[in-house]
């Protein structure tokens, strides 16, 4: 039996990571009007599948729908002109949507009830501003924005059903900018943002946080005053844990030197910790580089960003971190003259997407190529081969959502692509069929009877995965995997427990391609 278990372990270990998405569609639609530059896309998808695009034709904002199995619907217009950074979220429940953009200086909004058409935009700052941002709790589907007028950081919110308050909150100092926002399924809410000293002319990262239909706590210095830190990301998980991650740097004349990605954490309703590094240094100013956060509900977050070690080289790297105060050594996703920016995202069960522009020199093409891995679990921190997504010349700016649907998982991604004539807005869905998971779980703990001594076990049995496919079971302890044992097993022994110990207990099931189903969990006592 060893030997088997020999074999099947390094069968799964061998291949590490395989893709949840089996298909993308091919070739790309092209979803913006034809002679006229269209840029800046960004996308949102329910948990039924169903795609919410906006984007930019020119300076005017765009959007279009798209149904599960269906296709593109007629394109919208949301805003007049003068109008930049769109962003929507979508209520993974109910297929809602909320848009957000910069117009002409005021920043706007948008509601879309799902099968409806877009409402009229609302305005919900002074005019000079910029930056907006959005996001939405996933569990209710409030909704939360940040912006910056002049240059100070205010925010409203728009609870499910009803409408933004009208009355901005206003969280900074002046000499603020780059907000970000994220909301946890708990709804807990962090705002971040990079605030100028005018003592030391550095800038420092600052955050806030609430809970949804309370108010914001008090602004609180999360980097480390003495260095140069911008470009904050935020994310918060189901039990209200938070992550930032930012870029640290040194700056001499207009050289720029040890920039850093570092992070802090902050449990819930608690301080956020030191600063810790996650990256190796690099080169670049800060603001030609991308890094992006997220984390899964039962725990763990992932980064994704850009680095440059090397004078023309731009590296794309992530970590992972199941703590929160520790992060995995990088792994190195990408290297190449034109990797500038990059996008992730994840789903209910953990799985992670990436996608990315690269520079392949052989074709002199900028491709969009696309990744998956896992937070936490036997593949974590591994990613499968890319896979290219464009097929035109030059490519950049990809986004990427993903969900599950019933026993599906479903993607999609957007990018600007060139036709030779024009910048367009192109866009590809994925799917795949999951790995069917065990059931029924159970635990119970026994005794083994030495006279001299008493050891304790906990026996954990559950109902076989009917995936026709499967060729391994793994168990995880407290979330991190202990085994791997042949399919045949129906029941494990983990020996050597205290006595009446609290521990969860997890089962998962792998196919012959090495992909990993839904964990299944059982608690003791």
């Amino acid at each position: 039996m060893k030997r088997i278990l020999s074999a099947v372990c390094l069968y799964v270990c061998t291949y590490l990571a395989a893709n949840e998405i089996d298909t993308w569609s091919s070739p790309p639609d092209t979803i913006s009007s034809l002679g006229v530059d269209s840029s800046s896309p960004h996308v949102g998808m329910d948990e039924s599948g169903n795609v919410v695009a906006i984007w930019l034709e020119g300076d005017v904002v765009v959007s279009k729908t798209k149904l599960l199995g269906g296709s593109w619907s007629s394109a919208d217009t949301l805003s007049g002109t003068g109008s930049s950074s769109p962003q929507v979220v979508v209520d993974p429940t109910t297929g809602d949507a909320v848009a957000i953009w910069n117009e002409g200086g005021l920043i706007k909004s948008a509601n879309k009830p799902f099968g409806s058409s877009w409402n009229s935009a609302t305005t919900l700052s002074a005019s000079s501003s910029s930056s907006p941002q959005i996001a939405i709790d996933t569990a209710t589907g409030d909704v939360v924005a940040v912006w910056v007028t002049g240059s100070v950081v205010l925010s409203d919110t728009q609870l499910f059903g009803m409408s933004w308050t009208g009355s901005p909150d206003t969280l900074s100092s002046s000499g603020s900018s780059s907000p970000q926002v994220a909301i946890g399924s708990n709804g807990t809410v962090i705002a971040t943002w990079q605030t100028l000293n005018g003592v030391s002319s550095l800038y420092n990262i600052n955050a806030v946080s609430k809970t949804l239909g309370g108010s914001w706590s008090t602004a609180t210095l999360v980097s480390n005053p003495a260095f140069h830190s911008v470009y904050p990301q935020a994310a918060v998980d189901a039990n209200g844990n938070a992550v930032l991650i930012w870029f640290k740097y040194e700056l001499n004349g207009l050289s720029y030197s040890n920039v850093i990605l570092q992070s802090s954490h902050r449990p819930l309703a608690d301080s956020w910790s030191s600063p810790v590094d996650i990256s190796a240094p690099g080169m670049r100013n800060p603001a030609y580089l991308t890094s992006k956060l997220l984390m899964k509900d039962s725990g763990g977050a992932l980064a994704l960003w850009t680095i440059r070690p090397l004078e023309s080289i731009f590296t794309i790297q992530s970590s992972e971190s199941s703590n929160y105060t520790q992060w995995d050594s990088p792994s190195t996703l990408d290297s190449s003259l034109y990797s500038y920016n990059l996008d992730v995202a994840s789903n209910s069960l953990g799985d992670a997407f990436g996608i990315y522009m690269t520079y392949d020199s052989g074709s002199d093409t900028v491709l969009i190529n696309t990744t998956e891995s896992h937070i936490g679990g036997i593949n974590s921190g591994f990613w499968t081969n890319p896979y290219t997504l464009s097929d035109n010349q030059n490519n950049a700016f990809p986004v990427i959502k993903s969900t599950i649907t019933g026993t599906d998982c479903n993607a999609i991604a957007a990018w600007v692509s060139s036709n030779g004539t024009n910048n367009v807005i192109q866009a590809s869905t994925g799917t795949g069929t999951l790995v069917d998971p065990p059931s029924n779980p159970l635990v119970s703990q026994f005794v083994n009877d030495r006279d001299v001594f008493q050891e304790y076990y906990n026996s954990i049995s559950w109902t076989a995965s009917p995936d026709p496919n499967l060729i391994a079971y793994g168990i995880y302890r407290d979330g991190l995997l202990i085994d791997i044992v042949d399919p045949s097993f129906v029941t494990y022994n983990d020996h050597n427990q205290v006595h009446n110990g609290a521990v969860t207990y997890g089962v998962t099931a792998f196919d012959n391609a090495s992909t990993e189903s839904a964990i299944v969990t059982v608690s003791f006592p």
